[in-house]
């Protein structure tokens, strides 16, 4: 999130942010619900275990979290990571060929047009947008 060349974050940073944003919004007894995308749902899955507002009300505690929705995210038990999903499906020796792996193990898509485009004849967005969109798919 600081723009850092390598990341200087990792998922304990980033968990550590989403923990402490939803904690700000709980403790305000306010009632969220949590949308993740991707690697968001491992984030979001190990910051908000304590914020489910069924804990929270038998803590005699307001607000919490109402909703986890996971939007092709990873919905992982405490412990796995998203790798050990790719493994266990077999799918390891595809990393390669699906992101640009950098020395500093940053990873793009290598062809982010057909992985998280794709291609729709109906589909209103122009060329512009959609080299736009993937212009900001760097390191």
């Amino acid at each position: 999130m600081n723009g850092a060349q390598p990341p200087t974050a990792d998922l304990y940073t980033d968990t550590s942010f989403i923990h402490s944003y939803i904690s700000d919004l709980v403790s305000q007894g306010k009632h969220t619900i949590v949308l993740m995308h991707s690697y968001g749902g491992q984030v979001g899955t190990n910051a908000l275990t304590e914020f489910a507002v069924s804990t929270r009300k038998t803590q005699g505690l307001s607000g919490g979290v109402v909703h986890l929705l996971y939007i092709s995210a990873f919905m992982l038990l405490e412990g796995e990571s998203v790798m050990d999903k790719v493994r266990l499906f077999g799918h390891e020796e595809l990393t390669p060929i699906v992101f640009n792996i950098a020395e500093d193990g940053t990873h793009v898509h290598s062809d982010p047009r057909t992985l998280l485009i794709g291609s729709n004849p109906d589909d209103k967005v122009t060329e512009a947008e959609i080299e736009e969109y993937i212009s900001n798919l760097s390191r």
